[in-house]
């Protein structure tokens, strides 16, 4: 079984990324998701754009230049390159304790997550 490196680290990226998109939408923290999202349409839309450049024929994805791959191919190689993106930007952000590249939430307060339980009533027993 001869499985190449690149492709594997490529889907574990995705994966990786579909996983907090899943995350943020269960705990509705809704910046954060609609963010993910952007930057997979952009990642999308950059791929095909520069594909139609004269560099699309220098970029090789595999065995094919970027100018020739195929609708699937293209989505799939913008997914990737967001993906790849928003983990080191995880990564960034595990070691900058003090988030001094911090930016702007897309939707401000778009974060709040779920509302917490309310407290218990307190007990009359003495």
């Amino acid at each position: 079984m001869n499985i190449e490196f690149i492709p594997i680290v490529a889907l574990g990226l995705v994966v990786y990324t579909l996983t907090n998109f899943v995350k943020y939408v269960r705990n509705r923290e809704w910046s954060s998701a609609v963010t993910l999202v952007l930057a997979w349409v952009v990642g999308v839309a950059a791929v095909w754009l520069f594909g139609a450049t004269a560099w699309g024929a220098q970029v090789n994805v595999g065995e094919k230049s970027l100018d020739l791959l195929s609708f699937a191919d293209k989505l799939v190689v913008g997914l990737v390159v967001m993906s790849a993106g928003s983990t080191l930007y995880d990564l960034k952000r595990s070691f900058d304790s003090s988030d001094s590249a911090a930016t702007p939430a897309l939707i401000p307060g778009g974060n709040k997550g779920p509302t917490p339980p309310a407290p218990p009533p307190p007990s009359n027993a003495a």
